[in-house]
Order: structure tokens, then sequence, then C-alpha cells
């Protein structure tokens, strides 16, 4: 006979039965399951109570990875719209509690010059895009992620938005950077971390609401797809080993327009470089040598990943952003000064092409999580 007593869950205390809810909710980026809401959706369908417990936090955190991923996001806000009419007991507003959502890979490839009304014109008809349910759930998220393919369906949801944004008295006057211009503007992106290769600004360069939109952003994360694995291998000196400073923050740098990005105030770029001993490191930046500093030499192959942080100077007299990412970047290369955080990215090697792959998006997910807490990201919570 089975000696096993079920405790019936409605004996728990309410604060404690919402607390085991909201963990089950959450969605689980740590495991391989192929679907991290499995548990959170369950949940919403064991009542009305639960759902209405259990869909905040598991919206809190929106990875959206594939086209098909956008088009069924697209379909749920479509059916949230209808309890509107139908059922309100079981409207959820989405923009409430989606704090971060990340973009994967929208394949529409952007034109060569704008075209009107729109930089990217009107989407095709097969994507079944509504812009007027997707662009205020993405731009109300303060911390948004996006693949660099994507930057089509970015400025599609910045053009709707501001076309039917009312400016409020004086709001085309005043500087996007500042913090109250920021309040009247129609999105709440506060971080954007972008992957992939950083080559094609024009769409927001060449428009008044993407100008706007990268002038009113305090924090930026810039995440490469892939480096070169030959940029960690170790070289032999005349008189010591040394490897090479990994130059990827120079890279991303290449090209960036950093004078649209006059609200800036901290920059978030990776460092990768492999497990070692203590010797001394070549620091170079931008092909000026500056000495050598302590570092450490390859010995098995394991490969770290920092985020380095760089914040603009304080004070109320400020200086153009590309002057202090570079005397960020200087003070890193020849005094090893800076903000790091080690942070587990999953990766892949290409042994054909040497290229290191990286996995960003379940890592940005996961919030950067590190020992030290949540890097580059101040709206998780």
């Amino acid at each position: 006979m089975s000696t096993h007593n079920n405790f019936p869950f409605s004996r728990l205390f309410v604060d404690l039965a919402l607390q085991i809810m909201y963990f089950a909710a959450t969605p689980d980026f740590q495991s391989t399951l192929n679907n991290p809401y499995a548990c959170g959706l369950a949940l919403c369908s064991v009542s009305k109570a639960v759902r209405c417990a259990a869909l905040p936090r598991m919206l809190h955190t929106v990875l959206l990875t594939r086209t098909s991923s956008i088009t069924k996001f697209v379909a749920a806000l479509r059916i949230q719209k209808g309890f509107t009419v139908t059922n309100q007991l079981l409207f959820v507003d989405y923009t409430i509690h989606i704090r971060r959502i990340w973009i994967g890979h929208f394949p529409d490839p952007p034109p060569s010059a704008p075209i009107a009304p729109s930089f990217f014109g009107a989407s095709p008809p097969e994507s079944s895009i509504d812009f007027s349910l997707l662009a205020p759930v993405i731009l109300g998220a303060p911390s948004l992620g996006l693949d660099f393919l994507s930057v089509s369906l970015l400025h599609d949801c910045l053009d709707w938005a501001w076309r039917h944004h009312t400016p409020a008295p004086g709001e085309d006057d005043m500087d996007a950077g500042t913090s109250s211009a920021r309040l009247t503007l129609p999105w709440r992106t506060s971080t954007l971390a972008l992957t992939g290769c950083f080559s094609r600004w024009l769409p927001f360069t060449s428009t008044s609401e993407g100008s706007a939109f990268l002038a009113s952003l305090p924090s930026l994360i810039l995440l490469p797809e892939f480096i070169a694995s030959e940029d960690l291998e170790k070289v032999q000196g005349p008189a010591n080993a040394r490897s090479r400073v990994i130059p990827t923050p120079v890279n991303l740098g290449s090209g960036i327009p950093w004078a649209s990005f006059r609200g800036l105030q901290r920059l978030t770029v990776p460092l990768a470089s492999t497990a070692a001993s203590t010797i001394f490191v070549e620091a170079t930046y931008r092909d000026h040598f500056f000495g050598y500093i302590e570092s450490m030499a390859p010995c098995d192959g394991n490969i770290d990943v920092v985020l380095f942080t760089m914040n603009a100077p304080p004070g109320p007299s400020r200086i153009a952003t590309e002057e202090w990412v570079d005397r960020a970047m200087q003070a890193y290369v020849q005094e090893g000064k800076g903000d790091l955080a080690l942070v587990d990215v999953h990766m892949a090697i290409d042994d054909i092409w040497k290229l290191i792959y990286f996995n960003w998006d379940v890592c940005w997910a996961r919030g950067f999580s590190t020992n030290k807490g949540t890097v580059g990201d101040s709206s998780d919570n």
C-alpha cells in the first residue's frame, strides 16, 4: 500500500503559491528543450487564475529566433486583440509585461537606396506582419536584441510608430538624446543589442525616425556573429612569447555612425581570449603600438569570452561618442583598465574557414548572467 500523501496546492499560502507559479512559468533558457516556454504555456491552460499569474512572467523575455516565430507571435497578438471584443477576461496587454525581446534573422534584404513612403516600402503580403500590432510591442520593450539582418523589420516598426505618433508641443525642436525628449518619443528602447555584421546603417541615418531612434539610445551592445580563430593564436616574439590583443572592438567600430548616437552613455562589446598562463601581451589599438601589458598565453585551447563595457565620461561637458570610445579602448590596451565580465556563450568552430561563431541569442536571453550580475542591460527587472 502506498504511503504517499498528496498535498493540495490550495493549502499553500497565496504568496507561496504565486512564487511557485512564477518560477515554473519563467522561460527555461538554460536547458536544451526546443521550447523554453513549454512549462509556462502548460500553466496557462490550467485555469484563468493560473494563466493570469503565469503569462506576465512568461512574457518578461521574448525570444523570436525564426521568421516563423515572428509570424506566430503576431498571430498571438491578433488573438489578444480579438479578446478585447469577445472575452476581455482573457485579454493581456503584451506591451505592459514584455521587458526584453529578441528578433532573429528576418530574411527581407534591404534595398540599395531609400524609397517612399518608407525606407523599405510595404512588407510583402506573404509575411503576414501587422505592424499596428507588432510595432507597439517591439518598441515598448526597454531592452531590444536584434540580428542586424533584421534591420528592415525594426525600421518598419519605427516607420509605423513615427507616422502614428502625435508629437508633443515643441518636440520637433528637442534633442532626442535628452531624457525629457525620450519620454515623448514613440518607443521605450533604452538598451539595443545588435549581432551580425554592422554595415547597413542607411535605414537609420537617412530617415527622421531612424535618426531619432539612434540619438535616443543610452546603451548599445555590439555582438559579432564570428571572429577569425587566427586572432586567438599564439605569436612568437624575439624575446617573449606573446599573444595578440583581440581586435574585436576595433573591427566592430569600423563604419558605425558614432555621430548619430548623441545620447549614448554606455557601449558594450565582447573580447575573446584563450585560457592560459600569464605572459606579456603586445598592446595595439588602431595599428598603434603601446608596449606590453600582462595577459594570458594560450595553453589548452579553451576560449573565454568577456563583455567589455565602456561608460561615457561624467559631467555636463559631453565629448563626441567616438572620442570617449577611443579613450576607453586606449586605456584598456595601454593599462588593462576596463569593466570586464565573463559570460557563458555557446560557440561553434568552422575548421575550414577558421572562424569561431557565437550563439548570442540564448546568451542574451539569459541576461548575460555572470558572477557579477547582469552585464550591459539595465532593463531586466
